[in-house]
């Protein structure tokens, strides 16, 4: 296992690179770096080299300009810059949740560096229904009034709540990073995630290195629905993973033995 540091312009990403193998670059889920797919890394890193890292503007990657707007878009500008400092070759992309919608949005913009994505319950409010959208909004309120009254881990327990996910639990420490982490996604990352339209247009056209994921636990949840509208559009099949929204923490075995076969099918053909 190997640690370091990333300087780009705007920000420092922290990465850590283990096993062997072809690229495989893990994009983690809002409000949390790249330390939520610990579960997974183990069963991973026996057949890829695995890349975690968190995003610019959690708390090992330290924006220069902490204040400012973040934008999807420059989390995937960011992402392709770290994978072009370690591979010349195109990579393997997972993301969840957060991460999947700039996972997307790095195949999108930097097609070249991407070999295949496998984007699992991407938040994309675009796709939803006006109802739906509603409905979604009535909870972003929800969030932000908890996050405001309560502070991060309330927001966080009801974030879990509403997506059938383990973004958290009542029994885990709120640690100085965690609290940073949390604080940062609902003040800032959230946002962008709620302004952010995905070109439909333009990820068609790679629609052969897209898999889109859910998990069996979460059929009816929003962010279900999203993978499901986004397989749709493309016109692929909506792949079912093991668990819910955060199915990688609770059934990492099962999780990487699928998420490791869909690769290597991508890779064989």
């Amino acid at each position: 296992m190997s640690e370091a540091m990333l300087e780009l312009a705007d920000s420092s990403l922290c990465y850590i690179v283990r096993g062997s193998g072809p690229v495989l670059l893990l994009v983690s889920p809002g409000g949390s770096g790249g330390e939520a797919f610990a579960p997974v890394v183990s069963h991973l890193s026996g057949a890829f080299t695995v890349v975690t890292y968190d995003r610019a503007g959690y708390r090992r990657s330290p924006r220069k300009n902490h204040e400012s707007a973040i934008s999807i878009e420059q989390h995937a500008h960011d992402a392709a810059q770290l994978l072009r400092s370690l591979t010349a070759d195109p990579a393997l992309v997972f993301g969840s949740s957060a991460g999947a919608v700039v996972a997307l949005e790095l195949l999108r913009l930097h097609a070249a560096q991407v070999r295949h994505v496998v984007a699992h319950e991407p938040p994309l409010i675009s796709l939803l229904t006006a109802a739906e959208k509603a409905q979604s909004g009535a909870e972003k309120q929800q969030f932000e009034e908890a996050f405001r009254t309560k502070g991060p881990q309330a927001a966080l327990h009801m974030l879990a709540s509403k997506l059938g996910g383990a973004h958290d639990s009542p029994g885990r420490e709120m640690t100085d990073d965690r609290r940073a982490n949390a604080s940062f996604f609902f003040r800032q990352e959230a946002p962008a995630i709620d302004a952010y339209r995905v070109d439909l247009d333009e990820l068609t056209a790679h629609r052969d290195r897209v898999s889109v994921a859910a998990g069996e636990e979460s059929a009816g949840l929003m962010p279900f629905n999203c993978a499901q509208r986004l397989s749709e559009y493309l016109g692929t099949q909506l792949q079912l993973y093991p668990g819910g929204h955060s199915g990688f923490a609770t059934h990492a075995s099962q999780f990487s033995a699928l998420l490791t076969s869909t690769f290597d099918e991508r890779r064989a053909m």
